[in-house]
């Protein structure tokens, strides 16, 4: 499970997940769940396996309630 934080003044809407291997190749791509508690946090859950995690990079994007969208990519150490 991912766990991401997203915060706007104008409330995020959306928030969706892309994961590529140390290739470039997407290995899945999904929308991520608001999480109840906190509700600046976001979840999203893998289903694809990867067996080579140095390189890998997590793109995710955020939309607000006005259709604005900001993204941030993490890569995995290598």
């Amino acid at each position: 499970k991912l766990r991401i934080k997203a915060t706007d003044d104008f409330e995020v809407t959306s928030v969706e997940v892309t994961i590529l291997n140390s290739s470039g190749k997407r290995l899945e791509k999904g929308k991520a769940e608001k999480y109840r508690r906190k509700p600046s946090t976001w979840v999203y859950t893998t289903v694809a396996t990867n067996p080579q995690l140095p390189g890998t990079r997590i793109q995710v994007t955020a939309k607000d309630r006005p259709e604005n969208m900001t993204w941030s990519e993490v890569v995995i150490g290598e």
